[in-house]
This record gives structure tokens, sequence and C-alpha cells, in this order.
């Protein structure tokens, strides 16, 4: 038995499962792009699909500023994780973190908040918070069309830095997939077995 088809089939399988490391695609960036209000809309392809946008708040009346997209994950992929990154030009500014919220067409999904202080005690900022995974409980998304919100969120009453505004820069990473099939994976099983038979009977 030749191996050239066996070794070709199972490249093709393993390629489809390592889609998700292609090189990250700036879906939109809010600084040179424009607000995030509402109105962007985006299809995510397989790899890695990033959104960098800008939030900003007054104290002491908190959240002046939210963040609104909406994206579509095409039918035959699916979102196998978000992770979540933050630097921030005003530190010291009280925030206890971030809020998250998204929807889908079946309904509301969920509300996250992201906790960036150093301990419960702490309401200072650290510098940079980088790749944090979010939205574990919902993953993985399938097809279809999601909406998310995002904010700051503020601790003034606890928190007598917080005397002024500032203003935070964050990235979203979403990873997509396309998932390979159990029958494909097994029928990548059975080509080993057969390449690993055939090379004891050439033996």
């Amino acid at each position: 038995m030749k191996l050239l088809p066996v070794i070709a089939a199972i490249s093709c399988l393993t390629g489809l499962s390592l889609s998700s490391a292609q090189a990250a695609v700036v879906a939109y960036n809010e600084i040179p792009d424009g607000e995030l209000d509402g109105s962007q809309f985006f299809t995510f392809m397989p790899g890695s699909n990033t959104v960098t946008g800008s939030t900003a708040a007054n104290s002491p009346q908190g959240t002046t500023d939210f963040d609104f997209f909406s994206f579509k994950v095409s039918a035959g992929n699916q979102v196998t994780s978000v992770t979540y990154s933050f630097w921030n030009g005003a530190p010291n500014m009280g925030t206890d973190g971030y809020g998250l919220g998204m929807e889908s067409a079946s309904g509301h999904l969920g509300d996250w908040e992201i906790d960036v202080r150093n301990d419960a005690a702490d309401k200072t900022d650290p510098t940079v918070v980088t790749d944090v995974p979010i939205l574990g409980g919902i993953l993985p998304l399938g097809s279809g069309t999601y909406n998310w919100n995002y904010d700051i969120l503020w601790d003034f009453e606890n928190d007598p830095l917080s005397t002024q505004g500032g203003t935070w820069d964050y990235t979203i990473t979403f990873d997509v997939e396309v998932p390979v099939p159990a029958a494909a994976w097994l029928f990548g099983s059975a080509l080993l077995g057969l390449a690993g038979v055939a090379r004891r009977q050439k033996a």
C-alpha cells in the first residue's frame, strides 16, 4: 500500500483542526476607524479576529462611553475562545473592572465582569492585563449573529482616588475554527491504522 494518499488525507484533517492558528486579523480598530456605536457588523473568519477599542468614564458620573458591535459566525464555523487585553493611560482611577454583555437571536446569553484590581483592598489598576480568557461558560459559539456590549465598572464610593475620568484601551480576540466532525477523526484513525499494517507487511 502506498502511504502518500494516507499522509495527504491525514494532513488535510490536521489542517482543518489548526485553522485557528492563522495570523490575527484586525476586524476593527476604534481609534482610527471611528466610534463603536452599534452600527458596526463584522463577519468573523476562521483564525483570530480582533476588535480594538477605547472606553472612557468621568467621575463621579460613571461610564460615559459604551462600546457596541455585532458579529456573525458563518455556517460551519464556531468561536472556540475569546480573550481580552487592556492597558490604561490613567492609573489610580479606581475602576473595578469591565462589564460585558452578549445576546444572540434566541435571547440574552449573559453578563460578565472582569475584575482588574490587584486585590480586594486595592482599587488601583495594573498597567496591563493580557489575554484573559472570557465567556468560557457559553463557548463554543456556533453559527449565527451576536450582539456585544462593553463598558467600565467604577467604584467611586469606596475609592478616594477616583477624582477624575480616564480612558482605557482594550483588545478582544475571537478565535474561530472549522470543527472537524467526529466521523472525520475516526476516518483519520483508520487511515493511520492501515498505514501501520502496511509498514509491518512491508517489513
